[in-house]
Parts: C-alpha cells; structure tokens; sequence
C-alpha cells in the first residue's frame, strides 16, 4: 500500500484568464444576450486600447496587453495567427481611433503597420487598414513620404496582365481621401511618384502596370497637380525612347519588310548632320521604302528589342488613355489636350530627335479639327516670335511642316494657308536682310530662315499632287513666287538638306515652277574649299588670315516621320500618309533629262548631225580658244575651270548628276 507523503508546499490557486481575454456575452438588438465566443473566435472589447498604449509610453515597457496587441498586428502580414489573437478589423479600427498615441515609443506599431501587403489581404481588412491609413496621415505629417511609398510601392509590384482591380479601387479611394483633406499631401505624392516609377529595364508588365494605376491618379487629383504628374510619366517615357534607336529596333526585326523609313523614303536625317555623303545603309532596300504597309498582321506580337517593346506597351496605354479621354464630352477633351500640350511643349520639344512620343499630340489633334488648328497656330506662333530661342524656332516649323505633311486629317485648305504664311515669312524676311545688307550664306545668323524654307519646299515637295488637283492649285504654288526664294543671295537649297533639295527640283520642274536643277549643280561645284581674307563682324578673320565658305547643311530632321514600332502602329496607321512618288519613274525622269541634254547640245553644235565625240572635241576647241584669247587673268579663271571640269570628268554619272533621280530614291 503506498502511503501518503505530506509535504510543506501549499498547492497553487488556479490561475483565472485575465479579464481582456474573457469572452463577455454580446447584447443584440432585441435585448437579449449572445453566447459567449470561442477560442478561436475571442472578441476583445474589454481592453482599453488607450490605457495600454499610454501606459506603454508612459512606462517605457511592454505589458502583456501590449504584446498581445503586437503580436496580432504580426500576425496579419504573416499570416500566422494564435487563438489568442485579436482578430484584424476590430485591431485595425480600434488603432484608427487612437493614432494621435502612435508615436514615440508605439512607433514600433506603425512599423508593423508598414510591413503590410496590401494586395494579399482581404477585401474587409483591406478597407480597415486603409482607414488607419488615412487616420495616421491626418493625425501626423511626419508619415506622409511612407505612406506614399507604401502605397505607389504596391502599384508598382504588379506584374500580372490583370491586377486585382477591387482591391487597387480602394487604395485609390484613400489616395484621393488623402489629397483632398490634407493640403501637403500632394507635394509628397509627387515626389513620391518620381521615386517608385520602374526603372526601364524592369518587365514590361510591371511598367504598364504602374503608369495605368498613375493615370487613374491624374484623373481624380487637381488641375496642377495633374499636369505634374503627368509630365513626370511622359519623361520617364522620352527617356526610355531616346534608348530605342530606330535603326537598332529595325536590324532586330525579322520581319523588315513592314517596316517604314523617314522623309521621302530615305533615313537621311542622320546621313545630313554629317557633311559628307554615306551610302546606303545595310537595310536600305527592304526598309529604305515609304510605301504603306500592306497590312499590321504583326501588330500583336513582341518586338525583339527588349526596351522597343517596353515603349511599345507604353505607348499603347497612353493612347488608349487618350482615346477614353479625347471622345466624351468636349470638356473633358480640352482639359486633356491642354495636358498634353503643356508636357509637348516643356519636355517633348525641348527632347533632341524623339522619335515616338511626340506621336501622342499627333493622335490627339487627329480625334478634334479644333485641336489640329490650334496646334498648327502654336508652333506658328513660336516660328515667328523673336524671343524664342532660335533652336526652339527651328524645332517648331519642323514639327509644323511634318504635321502639314504625315498628318492625313489635315486638308488642303489648311495646308495651303499654312504655306502661304510660311512663304510671306520668308518673302518679308528677305526684303528686311537686304534693307540692311546682310544677304549672304550664314547658317548662324539666317538658321530660321533656313529652316522656314526647308520646311516649305518639304511640304510642297511630299503633297505636291495635292495641291495640284486643288483649285486653282498650279496658280497657288507660282503665287508663293518659291523663284525668289531659291536665287535669292541667301541660297537655301545650298544649306537645307539634299535629298529635300532634290525632291523639290524634280517637284518644281515637272509643274514648271522654278528650275532648281542649274543651281543645285553650281552649289556643288562652289563646295570645294576657297582660301579668301574677309572682315567683318560676321565674316572675323581666321588665326591663319582665312576663312572658308559656310557648307554646313542643316539638319533634315522631321518629327513625325514614320512610326515603327509594332503593337501601337494600329492607332496612327489609319490617320497617317505615307509618301507616294505621284511622278514618273527614275528611268522615265533619266529620258527627260537625256532629252535636255540633246537639246543642249543641239544648240551647241548648230543642229548638225555629228557624234557626241566631235561634239565634245568643237567644245574643247572653242573652250581652249577663248583662253588664248582672253587676258592673262581671265586666261587664268577659265584654266581654272578646264582643271576642274577634267577632274570631275572621272566622277559617275549617277553621282555628278545625283539630283536627276526619282523622288523616293535618293541614296
């Protein structure tokens, strides 16, 4: 039998569960009480959430309320809950209540609170937790920059093709909560959104992702903060399309045959920056043509270039930002156009040679003919106005004359009055310089008016059918009285691009305007260099006691030329004109030029019947007669030219008369 050892220990009182965790029956509506919850279900309304934190912050320490508290807050971004703890939405809207105690020594709770990621909680605990959100912002500036963070963050680590939109329309709801009731919040907000924008290399999906949730922004915030907001996203996407080189996207294409070229089907704008001439390029015989693709079938696959792809995706959005916002009420239209133009004017003009962007105004003028118009008058304003800056004036008659030309929603009528303001410009421009004697080849100090003219005989040379077939179209292009300009002291087919150039003189010549033939070949053959003392202010004498001829050309460099990337081609196909060569053949022009030719040499040898080689050897005759007869100093002039014709004699035909090609083929 075991017997009973007696001890010296009292037996310990069993321990009751503390207050706070003692289920309280619940009172409903009809007085009655209900049943006590369970373990798992503990409903905490006995604890005094104020008492736990201002003792906590008082006391320096952590009760076990407070760790309970804790605990429960870590639990629901963990996802790792206890039976004991308190179940999130009351936590949440109990914390909301009393934000103003969340500093100090509870700032170890607004940690937690930032831990959290919103898209993986539920839709009720979501909406709680937005609710302390905006509670904590109202009660502290000091949380404004980690509140952005946290929310845009959470933009911005979408990387699905559909993103929970139920639970990406309250984050938006407390974002515009926030901006309307807290006067600094929107400074902050910005910031915040030049931080959290991904970086361009980041997946596609997640760049598309982040900018669609921060155009919802620029919706719902005020005027001037949506023009900021919106500014900072068509830089980030001028950035990434200054990395996309046209030419590079291209090479990496397999399907180069869709793809389209610049000007008048030549990628020149590159070609004549530089003085010298280039060939053709690798891909100049499958992409060196503007004609129209056949059909976008490609425009829902990849682009190979990883970045290309990226700003195609981007621009696809912003389009289909654009067409939601241009075609309701026109209200809502304007306000969205002014948008656009201010970020056109401040970021997309001021953008060295961008090569899509800029593609956003043109579909917005296309949706509106008022917009059209007003565009059209406000980069004319800029031309004309003396206190911009010259590159700015240049940059804006080069968009105006690549609008007036690539854009199919602009008529005749228009293109006509555009031009004929374009040509008095130049007309009166030329009456000033030679009231002041100041006529003469200076790319610096005429560069507007070089650019005007460029972008006129540009105009005239890509939509001359056009023209023509319009009313009284002939009498319309000789009342611009283009002669005037072109033998005018101050050459502009000797600065402005040569393919533009050439182009015209084959446009001019078939409707009988003005013979530019004659003068592209004396300013080619005036190129070579000449060693000459001049003085002046605008003439300064070199350190070697010389000065070269200006030769420089200015640049061919027209914004809307054609738009190649893949997936958002489909919204400028419809509205945009490829160039047609409306004339006749090279071979066809080559006759034409053959039969100038003879004639010529008809003239010569007095309609006689001999050979081109007797022919030749009575101009070389004549030619070396003159000289022996002539005095020494003209003796010496036309040896001169005797050397130089010899020596140009070795030249091919195709490049010494390079501008008796076909427009569209110019290499």
């Amino acid at each position: 039998m075991a017997s009973l050892v007696a001890t010296n220990e009292t037996p310990k009182p069993v321990q009751s569960r503390p207050e706070f965790l003692t289920p309280q029956p619940v009172p409903r509506r009809d007085g009655t009480l209900t049943q006590p919850a369970t373990s798992s279900g503990i409903i905490h309304t006995a604890m005094n959430f104020v008492e736990v934190l201002s003792e906590a912050s008082a006391s320096r320490a952590f009760s076990d309320k407070y760790r309970l508290i804790l605990a429960s807050l870590k639990s629901i971004h963990t996802g790792v809950r206890s039976t004991n703890s308190i179940p999130p939405v009351q936590l949440l809207n109990e914390l909301a209540k009393m934000t103003s105690l969340l500093d100090g020594f509870n700032e170890v709770l607004v940690v937690e609170l930032f831990k959290f990621k919103i898209l993986s909680l539920q839709t009720d605990i979501l909406a709680a937790y937005l609710h302390l959100l905006v509670e904590l912002a109202r009660s502290n500036t000091f949380h404004y920059d980690e509140i952005c963070r946290l929310l845009l963050s959470t933009m911005a680590s979408i990387e699905d093709e559909k993103p929970p939109e139920d639970q990406l329309d309250l984050v938006h709801k407390a974002l515009q909560q926030m901006i309307q009731e807290l006067p600094h919040f929107s400074d902050v907000l910005l910031k915040q959104i030049s931080k959290c924008l991904p970086f361009m290399t980041k997946p596609w999906s997640q760049q598309v992702n982040m900018y669609r949730q921060v155009l919802r922004i620029v919706d719902y915030v005020p005027t001037q903060l949506s023009l900021d907001v919106l500014s900072r996203l068509v830089h980030k996407i001028i950035d990434l399309d200054c990395h996309c080189p046209k030419e590079e996207m291209l090479t990496m294409e397999e399907t180069v045959d869709d793809t389209v070229a610049t000007q008048f089907t030549m990628d020149s704008a590159e070609n004549d920056s530089t003085i010298k001439e280039q060939g053709p390029t690798k891909h100049s015989s499958k992409i060196g043509s503007d004609s129209q693709p056949s059909a976008i079938s490609i425009c829902n696959r990849e682009m190979k270039h990883s970045l290309g792809n990226a700003l195609d995706r981007l621009m696809e959005l912003l389009f289909e930002y654009i067409d939601s916002h241009v075609t309701g009420s026109l209200d809502e239209a304007k306000a969205t156009y002014r948008r656009f133009l201010a970020v056109f004017d401040k970021y997309i003009m001021a953008t060295y040679k961008c090569l899509h962007v800029q593609f956003l105004m043109f579909y917005i003028c296309s949706k509106r003919p008022l917009f059209m118009d007003h565009l059209i008058d406000f980069l004319w304003h800029k031309v004309q106005d003396p206190n911009t800056p010259v590159v700015f004036r240049q940059i804006s008659v080069a968009y105006l004359g690549s609008l007036l030309s690539r854009a199919a929603f602009v008529s005749v009528g228009t293109l006509k009055d555009t031009l004929t303001l374009l040509s008095r410009f130049l007309h009166s421009y030329i009456a000033q310089s030679s009231s002041a004697q100041l006529l003469g080849v200076d790319v610096n100090r005429h560069a507007t008016f070089y650019a005007v003219c460029q972008s006129l005989l540009y105009c005239v040379a890509f939509r001359h059918k056009d023209i023509a077939e319009s009313t009284n179209g002939l009498e319309f292009l000789r009342s611009l009285n283009l002669e005037q300009l072109i033998t005018s002291p101050l050459n502009p087919l000797k600065i402005m691009s040569k393919s533009i150039a050439t182009n015209f003189a084959n446009v001019s010549r078939h409707y009988q305007v003005v013979y530019c033939h004659a003068i592209i070949e004396r300013n080619q053959r005036s190129a070579l260099p000449m060693a000459h003392v001049a003085y002046g202010p605008h003439n300064a004498q070199t350190a070697s006691g010389q000065t070269s001829q200006c030769s420089t050309i200015i640049e061919g460099y027209f914004p809307f030329d054609p738009y190649v990337l893949i997936r958002s081609r489909r919204w400028i196909e419809p509205i945009y004109r490829h160039y047609v060569d409306y004339l006749s053949s090279a071979g066809d022009l080559d006759d034409d030029e053959d039969e100038d030719v003879e004639e010529m040499d008809d003239e010569t040898s007095g309609g006689g019947g001999e050979d081109g080689s007797s022919r030749s050897r009575v101009m070389k005759i004549d030619r070396q007669t003159s000289i022996t007869s002539a005095s020494p100093h003209d003796a010496s002039v036309a040896m001169s030219i005797v050397s130089a014709n010899s020596s140009l004699s070795g030249q091919g035909v195709e490049k010494l008369f390079a501008y008796s090609v076909s427009p569209g083929f110019i290499h």
